[in-house]
């Protein structure tokens, strides 16, 4: 069986069936359906399972917010085992969807056990200056994530446990801040080409890894460079 699809394809169920002088020639994904149906298996359970919905908020540019969910198999048929969260973020009004669709992704949350939830925020143009946009979960987006885990979690029967988080530019911006408001919830976050940050009122010793391209800009160097220097 083909997991990496959505919908399955049965392969290498007998070619042919011999019975008695007759050779018959079956259709190898209706027999082996109607083969396991004999046993009353839920032949469903056994698929990859990836879709979107959409969750109520107050911000008026995301009144109706859609986010993307896939749940691999490995996780649909140990439902009783805690799964940690992928949360892709992606661009500026990029489609959550289709970041969270990339076979990097889906491949690594297969074989790990993770379930991936990517959310489609659009820009809020009018508090942008006020910092109550959607980068900055404190105002509503925050929440807005909390509620989709949960409703997500009480859809589909799953014992969420932490959350990982990656983003990408404004996406980044969403995820550092989550990140630090809410620490309990998230065991790991990647930031890529965030472009803002606020200042985090303590630190703790950890190690980390972050890169910084060899023809990137020259200005841009020198503060990864001082800051590398500073940390060591």
């Amino acid at each position: 069986y083909d997991s990496g699809t959505s919908t399955g394809e049965w392969n290498n169920i007998g070619d042919n069936l011999n019975l008695g002088e007759n050779t018959v020639t079956p259709n190898t994904t209706t027999f082996a359906r109607k083969s396991l149906n004999l046993f009353n298996i839920n032949l469903s359970q056994f698929l990859d399972e990836s879709g979107h919905n959409y969750f109520p908020t107050t911000n008026y540019a995301n009144l109706s917010l859609k986010y993307y969910y896939f749940i691999p198999f490995k996780v649909r048929i140990h439902k009783n085992m805690p799964v940690p969260v992928l949360v892709l973020v992606p661009g500026l009004n990029g489609d959550g969807e289709e970041l969270a669709s990339r076979s990097a992704f889906k491949d690594f949350a297969s074989k790990e056990g993770f379930v991936i939830i990517a959310p489609t925020f659009i820009e809020d143009v009018q508090n942008w200056d006020d910092q109550t946009s959607y980068q900055y979960p404190k105002a509503w987006s925050g929440k807005a994530l909390n509620d989709i885990i949960t409703n997500i979690s009480q859809l589909k029967n799953l014992h969420i446990s932490t959350l990982y988080m990656l983003g990408m530019s404004a996406g980044a911006q969403f995820v550092s801040r989550y990140s630090l408001l809410y620490p309990n919830y998230v065991t790991a976050c990647a930031i890529n080409a965030a472009g803002g940050s606020d200042d985090v009122p303590r630190y703790q010793a950890t190690k980390f890894y972050y890169a910084i391209g060899t023809k990137d800009e020259k200005e841009r160097q020198n503060v990864e460079n001082t800051f590398y220097k500073q940390a060591s």
